[in-house]
């Protein structure tokens, strides 16, 4: 099925010992012929990382392939090839079976960036329409319980103006959602589809309404996901889609977790100093194979626990590693647990440090 994807897929495989300290290296053991066409290389196959690129830009993915197999954390961002001048959206994820793997789909953008000049009277005129759209999609964000809020922010356009000239709000692929259920539970969600625009708005609003049947059917997270991966390989611009879902008892405070490939959601616990990850029951994103069965897991939260689910916008930078994103965010959310929610959120969209927004963002906090 990969050899014949429209996309590049490349799948890396970690050199040498990780308990020695040593660098890593990576190599591949895995790319199909769309590669090729997209980064305008020849065929990477049983190549290391990086070895046909400059020093700078061979460290560069060297270090995105290592943060992908420690976290297990799904990356996407844009990354300028300068040996064949063309941008590439990348999506970075890992692969769990005898061994972590890392796997990369790969699509070449530079035609789409370039006539992103040409479009710009057009994309004025419907971002007012769009952006409704999107809100009205994303999930309910009015008339929520109390100890509940959601935030929605949307990225910047990347055109390039003149100093004078504000960005472009662009709609995205993130949302949120809260599905109340049977037997005083609660679903909390988010999500992020892969792109910008209409199109990615329109799959998300199909996949939360699809997520929102299957929790109505009382199935638990990981049933959720593995259901939700399946509807999503038949759904043209869902592919790589990552998503975390939970469910938790709003007495007992037990809470059920799975995340398709998502960034963890983070834990603060009223007593203590250091926030909590969760970062168990991770699988591949929604309609990526996976080799094993996806699986939650679960905790009991205290009365006062502070959870936030978030979308990769919150946490990751240009000049920061995602990683450091996800431990600014936490502390903040520890430093500042007393506070109201709203509060809060407000406080955790102000550290994001650039003026330029390249990702939208959804969040959602609640208060056991």
């Amino acid at each position: 099925m990969l050899d014949r994807a429209p996309y590049g897929v490349v799948v890396m495989r970690r050199t040498g010992d990780p308990a020695s300290g040593a660098p890593a290296g990576f190599v591949c053991v895995y790319a199909n012929s769309a590669v090729v066409v997209h980064t305008g290389m020849s065929d990477p196959s049983g190549a290391a990382a990086g070895e046909r690129l400059p020093p700078d830009q061979s460290a560069q993915w060297a270090a995105l392939y290592e943060q992908v197999w420690h976290t297990g954390t799904t990356v996407r961002r844009v990354q300028r090839l300068e040996e064949t001048g063309r941008d590439l959206e990348v999506a970075a994820f890992a692969l769990d079976g005898s061994e972590r793997l890392v796997a990369m789909v790969i699509t070449d953008i530079t035609s789409r960036t370039e006539d992103e000049l040409d479009r710009e009277r057009e994309r004025r005129r419907t971002a007012e329409i769009a952006l409704a759209l999107q809100h009205a999609m994303l999930g309910p964000t009015r008339d929520l319980p109390a100890n509940i809020t959601v935030r929605y922010r949307p990225a910047h356009d990347d055109v390039s103006r003149r100093p004078d000239e504000e960005p472009l709000l662009v709609v995205g692929g993130d949302f949120h959602d809260v599905v109340p259920l049977p037997g005083d539970r609660c679903a909390l969600m988010v999500g992020d589809v892969v792109g910008k625009g209409l199109k990615a708005a329109t799959v998300m609003g199909q996949l939360r309404s699809a997520a929102r049947v299957l929790l109505l059917e009382n199935r638990g997270p990981a049933e959720t996901l593995t259901s939700l991966s399946t509807f999503a390989a038949d759904l043209d611009g869902a592919f790589c889609t990552t998503v975390f879902c939970a469910v938790v008892h709003l007495g007992t405070g037990r809470l059920d977790y799975a995340s398709a490939g998502h960034p963890p959601a983070l834990l603060s616990t009223p007593g203590v100093a250091e926030h909590q990850r969760l970062g168990d029951a991770v699988s591949t994103p929604l309609g990526v194979p996976a080799r094993r069965a996806r699986s939650q897991a679960g905790l009991l939260l205290p009365a006062g626990a502070l959870l936030l689910l978030y979308t990769d916008g919150l946490v990751e930078a240009r000049r920061r590693f995602i990683d450091d994103g996800i431990d600014r965010a936490g502390t903040l959310l520890a430093e500042l647990g007393g506070n109201d929610l709203d509060t809060i959120a407000d406080a955790l969209l102000a550290i994001q440090p650039e003026t330029f927004l390249p990702d939208d963002t959804a969040l959602l906090l609640y208060r056991h």
